[in-house]
């Protein structure tokens, strides 16, 4: 029984999976349409406004982002001691799922752009950027993490 007790204490994991998953997803938001403003300029289309597109392009940012930070629910294990004992389970539980989330998006996206011009793989460049945010964020949460657990 000792070993599957849920021990909050002082660990704030709640705080690291904010920092994990809020902040880039703030982050996201604004540089998807500081983006947007510079991309979107002279935008013409048959089907979408150019006011519709961009409102189109961050509600999909936002799911997207609302998704990763569901796959990062799984930060929460370490709850449990006998994830948070291990390093190993800990780094899994920690980076597992989100990133096989970004990395199996991120190769359907090169796998569909492929095909396209060169000016319409530009979503694979903004996936990349959205990606490189969350890992970072993730890594840097993780350490913070870490050292907690050893300080603490």
């Amino acid at each position: 029984m000792e070993n599957t007790n849920l021990d909050t204490g002082e660990l704030k994991l709640h705080v690291h999976y904010l920092n994990a998953t809020f902040v880039p997803t703030i982050i996201t938001i604004i540089l998807i349409l500081v983006c947007l403003l510079i991309d979107n300029i002279g935008y013409k289309s048959e089907w979408l406004t150019a006011e519709s597109f961009t409102q189109l392009i961050v509600v999909v940012g936002l799911i997207y982002c609302i998704i990763i930070s569901v796959f990062a629910l799984t930060i929460l294990f370490n709850l449990f001691r006998t994830v948070r004992s291990s390093k190993v389970l800990r780094m899994l539980s920690w980076f597992t799922a989100p990133i096989t989330f970004m990395t199996i998006v991120f190769v359907l996206e090169i796998t569909n752009n492929s095909k396209l011009e060169e000016s319409d793989r530009l979503s694979i460049l903004y996936l990349a950027i959205i990606d490189f945010i969350f890992i970072v964020s993730l890594i840097l949460t993780y350490r913070s993490f870490s050292r907690q657990l050893k300080t603490g």
